[in-house]
């Protein structure tokens, strides 16, 4: 799997647009664009995105957190398996969903 997938999929979960995401980092949205689209950008750049990013899912509470990386993985998801259907998506979901509630319910 390609950090520029991984990226992508974390934006889509995190809900921002290629816009939003720019205008947090202060770089172009075509920067976001040629990164997800895996052509080279600036080191500087990735470093800026990839931070804005991590610093958007650990702004999120544990719960908040876990349910924002079960949306990036159900993009990857469907990004990488063209033939997904929707019981298998829901099937994925509701795995990963009980996995979350146990473990915040061992915390209560």
């Amino acid at each position: 799997m390609r950090n520029c997938d991984v990226l992508w999929a974390k934006r889509q979960a995190l809900g921002y647009t290629q816009r939003e995401l720019a205008d947090l980092c202060g770089v172009s949205d075509a920067t976001i664009s040629n990164l997800e689209n895996g052509k080279r950008i600036t080191g500087e750049n990735y470093d800026k995105i990839v931070k804005v990013i991590e610093e958007s899912f650990a702004r999120f509470g544990k719960m908040e957190r876990n349910l924002a990386h079960l949306r990036t993985d159900m993009f990857l998801l469907i990004k990488y398996d063209n033939n997904v259907d929707l019981a298998r998506a829901l099937a994925f979901i509701n795995g990963r969903t009980s996995m979350i509630l146990t473990e915040v319910l061992k915390e209560i």
